[in-house]
């Protein structure tokens, strides 16, 4: 099954899902899913350790800087989504993920 994942992250974060994001999607990787994230940095400067975390454990991360505006974000999700045609698509506590799901 290939699912993908909303995650955000940013310098010295060290709370929220994405904390427990290597480990659930290393897991699931293990249990022959095909696991692809959608991340999405926070603030001025560009700093992501949980998602160097995914990359370096082999999961496929699509990173950008979080846009200003929601729409924006909507939109690079959809295309993503597009390319990538995931069987599920999780949200988690993604504004954008959020509007960009059915």
């Amino acid at each position: 099954m290939r699912i993908a994942f909303t995650v955000r992250d940013r310098k010295n974060f060290i709370g929220g899902p994405a904390a427990n994001a290597a480990r659930l999607f290393v897991a699931l990787r293990g249990r022959g899913h095909d696991v692809h994230v959608l991340g999405f940095w926070v603030g001025e400067e560009k700093s992501h350790t949980h998602l160097d975390t995914l990359v370096a454990a082999g999961i496929p991360c699509r990173i950008i800087r979080r846009h200003r505006y929601s729409e924006d974000g909507v939109r690079w999700i959809l295309e993503q989504l597009n390319d990538i045609r995931p069987d599920v698509f999780v949200a988690d506590l993604s504004t954008e993920g959020c509007f960009a799901s059915h």
